[in-house]
């Protein structure tokens, strides 16, 4: 950990402190910012897209449903399209939001 000197007193302060302890000058010009570890980074997904994928993912449950019942003909013919919707969805919310 690296120490500055408050601009204000002098005392030597933690690089990564919001303000001196000793005269509450703030250092947020100075600070080091960093990402907590286990921080998780949440993007901005449209609705939109959010409906899609549920829409998406609600007929692929069904389709694999339906393919352990022992329906294959229904499974498949609701767990493609529903597959490529799925896939459809993500690629447009990263199309659209990064």
């Amino acid at each position: 950990m690296s120490l500055i000197s408050c601009p204000d007193c002098g005392r030597q302060v933690s690089r990564l402190a919001h303000a001196c302890p000793q005269c509450g000058r703030p250092m947020a010009d100075r600070v080091v910012h960093s990402v907590p570890r286990g921080t998780r980074t949440i993007e901005a997904t449209g609705k939109r897209w959010k409906a899609w994928r549920l829409v998406g993912s609600l007929g692929v449950a069904t389709g694999i449903a339906l393919l352990v019942c022992g329906i294959t003909e229904a499974g498949f013919f609701v767990l493609v399209p529903s597959l490529i919707v799925c896939l459809g969805a993500r690629f447009g919310a990263w199309w659209h939001h990064g």
